[in-house]
């Protein structure tokens, strides 16, 4: 095996990272994305308002 397969890695704020802990962060992002997304009407709403000016 090579060295760094077995080195336990870190995230950006030294934190073990496991699968676990990556499993987590991509459902937060995936719940972000969610929440702070835009409807397609409200999209076309706000291309309307921008060919007004």
């Amino acid at each position: 095996m090579n060295r760094e397969e077995t080195r336990p890695k870190h995230n950006a704020w030294g934190k073990l990272t496991t699968k676990q802990s990556i499993q987590q962060a991509i459902e937060q992002m995936r719940k972000l994305q969610q929440e702070v997304a835009l409807s397609p009407t409200s999209i076309r709403e706000m291309i309307d308002e921008g060919r007004r000016f």
